[in-house]
């Protein structure tokens, strides 16, 4: 077992899983990963790394923070992405982004994402940043206990989205801001 990082573990590189690379158990199209060990980024771990990922399906991990996908200190590149049904116990079920982090992402469709504090799908801490363009972001049935069930952004961080349609639809939380 590798217990910091079920699926990909990336520190101080650099990565790219677009086109044909074959990441976790491969499903039609698209590539998917799946993970069950309790600890930051089960699908994927970006610490101080360049990654770049493309038509990648991240789904079904368990974890303490940022279940999905973790981002510290570096720039995630995504384009067409599917971060779903991932459960985080701390904060940002889907995707975590913190201590100046940046994630950057063309056509996102979170989906199914829970987290047990804040940022059912993503959560934003230190100077991070989230940027979502393209045709479309979606942020759907995510759920937070604390807040921002489908966004919580703490910690001088910053979203901006330039999408063409922006979706959150039946997000909820129990306290503060069920979409944001």
């Amino acid at each position: 077992y590798n217990l910091f990082c079920g699926g990909i573990r990336n520190i101080n590189g650099s990565m790219d899983t677009s086109d044909n690379d074959n990441v976790g158990t491969s499903s039609s199209e698209s590539e998917q990963l799946h993970n069950m060990y309790p600890t930051r980024g089960n699908g994927i771990m970006a610490n101080n790394s360049g990654v770049e990922i493309a038509n990648v399906l991240i789904i079904n991990n368990y974890g303490s923070l940022g279940a999905g996908l973790f981002v510290l200190y570096h720039t995630v590149y995504a384009n067409n992405i599917a971060i779903v049904n991932n459960v985080a116990d701390g904060r940002g079920g889907g995707l975590q982004i913190d201590v100046g982090g940046w994630f950057t992402c063309k056509n996102c469709f979170f989906e199914d994402n829970v987290t047990g504090r804040k940022g059912g799908a993503v959560y934003l801490d230190y100077r991070s940043s989230l940027t979502l363009s393209g045709e479309y972001s979606y942020f759907g049935k995510n759920l937070a206990y604390d807040g921002g069930g489908a966004l919580s952004i703490d910690g001088s961080s910053i979203v901006s989205m330039s999408s063409t349609n922006v979706t959150f639809v039946d997000n909820s939380c129990f306290q503060d801001g069920p979409a944001i």
